[in-house]
């Protein structure tokens, strides 16, 4: 499960670096846009007609930049910290922190991105997030199971 949780905690400071959602602003052109290119289509970028929201975008010295790092930060540095936690008596709480952390990620992606269209990267974190979840979980029954063995 760690050399996993590592893996999801590199993928989600990628993450950062995806389209989580977009946003009109409303303005009409009168001639059509220009058809974009594949990549334009994978990382769009904002135009006159709609903004993009990236979560790399986000982060700066304010609160929302800070909830930003540590929704995208926490996998990684908790999977880095796992090894020492692993096989203690008391690792059911950290376990369980990772749980909680996973939760709160995902209401933030959701909250961000409720006022605009969900773009496939908004989903990517999800997914990622639940897979960590789900780690975090096997984890948890493993030292609650070893914790009662006799």
């Amino acid at each position: 499960m760690r050399k996993l949780k590592l893996t999801l905690g590199i993928l989600m400071i990628a993450a950062l670096f995806v389209p989580l959602s977009e946003c009109s602003r409303g303005k009409k052109l009168d001639t059509p846009p220009p058809p974009k290119t594949f990549v334009q289509k994978i990382f769009p970028r904002s135009d006159a007609q709609t903004d993009y929201d990236y979560g790399a975008t986000r982060l700066g010295p304010s609160l929302n930049g800070v909830l930003t790092l540590i929704a995208f930060g926490w996998p990684l540095t908790l999977a880095l910290l796992n090894g020492r936690v692993s096989g203690k008596r008391r690792a059911w709480i950290f376990y369980t922190l990772e749980i909680l952390l996973g939760a709160g990620t995902i209401y933030w992606i959701y909250a961000v991105t409720e006022a605009s269209t969900r773009l496939w990267g908004a989903y990517f974190v999800f997914s990622l997030t639940i897979a960590y979840i789900i780690a975090a979980l096997v984890d948890l029954g493993r030292g609650l199971r070893g914790a009662r063995a006799p």
